[in-house]
């Protein structure tokens, strides 16, 4: 039985190629032959997160900003209502897409 201790898998969300392996050496060993032996450019560093959240209940929120500097007042109000897009689910939640690494 072999044991294998490098593996390939394509995340659909990052749009990316990620490989993992038994440690950084293991992986840095990996990466000079995908460099050297097969001639391929390659990105390395962290895996990217997805950032996603949805709105699933409409809310609503004020703040009051009120302060007196060198005898001038400033004011400020703020009204917010927030509330989910018209059919909107987890499942088509909104995405922030991943930056560069």
């Amino acid at each position: 039985m072999r044991k294998t201790y490098f593996h390939v898998k394509f995340d659909e969300d990052i749009r990316q190629t990620v490989i993992s392996g038994m440690g950084e050496l293991h992986l840095d060993v990996l990466v000079n032959r995908l460099l050297t032996e097969y001639h391929l450019k390659v990105n390395v560093g962290r895996p990217q997160v997805v950032y996603r959240e949805t709105v699933e209940k409409e809310i609503e929120a004020s703040a009051r900003f009120a302060k007196e500097t060198e005898e001038v007042r400033h004011f400020g109000e703020v009204f917010l209502r927030i509330s989910p897009m018209p059919g909107e689910t987890e499942s088509n939640s909104i995405q922030k897409p991943p930056g560069p690494i």
